[in-house]
């Protein structure tokens, strides 16, 4: 198992994920990042402050992918 962290990416910087989430492999990760993509657009409402991107790093704090937060209009 290896940790992954899905930080939230917006206009105006990040939140970062200090916890992160053991799981089995990088797709699994991708699988996660894409959920979080999909509650965070859920979640958005309009907002004029929204998620643009959730990044996904490895323990190490390099960005294995990026995975855009669909605007609600998409």
């Amino acid at each position: 198992m290896a940790r992954y962290f899905f930080d939230v990416v917006t206009e105006s910087g990040v939140a970062h994920d200090f916890r992160g989430r053991e799981l089995a492999t990088a797709q699994d990760a991708r699988c996660q990042g894409e959920l979080v993509a999909i509650d965070l657009q859920q979640a958005a409402g309009g907002s004029a402050c929204m998620s643009r991107a959730v990044s996904v790093r490895d323990v190490q704090g390099m960005e294995i992918f990026s995975i855009a937060v669909a605007d609600e209009a998409d």
